[in-house]
């Protein structure tokens, strides 16, 4: 696919290019504690042409039914507390309140963790009430809080199955933006600059508020004081679109969260 054409996120579970939504398999998903485990998404997918890239932009449909639906409060940094009721889909989320409603369309830079509510001129002991958890869209710098009441041990499992159910619906997200590719630590002998090749594979990359990249990135062994981290369009390795200097000042972070 070119990278002229960007379609949305979710491709393989959520494009229309291989099956009509209505027969999409969406219901074969179950829920609770660590249970949405995979998606229909077909056996093959097309050769990479050029660069894959897609949309994620928040204007984009739910896709089929909910695979879970539930009341809970949500929490804004307003130190407002309003009962919602929160629809998972396999790309996103629905927000309903009292008064508005939002769509939280999912990509694979949604972080979803435990937390606690940090509040300023509220009751504190209103806030110790709830087993809160957040759904935060990174390169949006958008957090969205939920909570959830009851007794200790059960307002925690309804945490825990929640956060586990949003935290795996993410990473399938991410993972169908993958096109089929093994791990590699062979130079192609085709392709020169590949010779320092010590491991290759894609990786997604964030190219602003509202778009994903697939490239294909390759750590190669380093020279002198340092390594460099090249970036092609796909792994062909014909078109290097970039490269990262690794030195000893370089800064590698995770962001944590929780993963499904």
């Amino acid at each position: 696919m070119a990278a002229g054409a960007v379609p949305s996120v979710c491709r393989c579970f959520c494009g229309n290019a291989w099956q009509d939504e209505e027969d999409r398999g969406f219901n074969t998903v179950s829920v609770g504690i660590g249970s949405i485990s995979s998606l229909d998404v077909p056996d093959e997918m097309p050769e990479v042409m050029g660069m894959l890239s897609y949309s994620t932009e928040l204007d984009q449909p739910l896709r089929g039914k909910p695979i879970r639906e539930g009341e809970l409060w949500q929490l804004s940094t307003e130190e407002a507390i309003q009962r919602v009721r929160l629809s998972l889909y396999v790309n996103g989320l629905f927000i309903s309140g009292e008064t508005k409603q939002v769509s939280v369309l999912f990509s694979p830079f949604t972080v979803v963790r435990n937390c606690k509510f940090q509040a300023n001129t509220c009751d504190i002991q209103e806030f110790s009430l709830f087993k809160i958890f957040k759904v935060q869209l990174y390169t949006l710098s958008r957090c969205y809080y939920f909570g959830v009441r009851g007794e200790a041990s059960i307002g925690e499992e309804e945490r825990a199955s929640w956060v586990c159910d949003i935290s795996t619906t993410v990473r399938l997200v991410t993972q169908s933006l993958f096109p089929p590719f093994r791990i590699m630590c062979d130079p192609l002998p085709f392709r020169e600059q590949t010779h320092r090749r010590l491991l290759a594979g894609y990786l997604l990359h964030s190219d602003g508020p509202y778009m994903v990249s697939v490239l294909y990135c390759e750590l190669q062994a380093h020279q002198g004081d340092q390594a460099l981290l090249v970036l092609y369009e796909n792994e062909s390795c014909e078109v290097a679109l970039n490269s990262v200097v690794l030195n000893v000042d370089a800064i590698v972070a995770e962001k944590v969260g929780i993963n499904g």
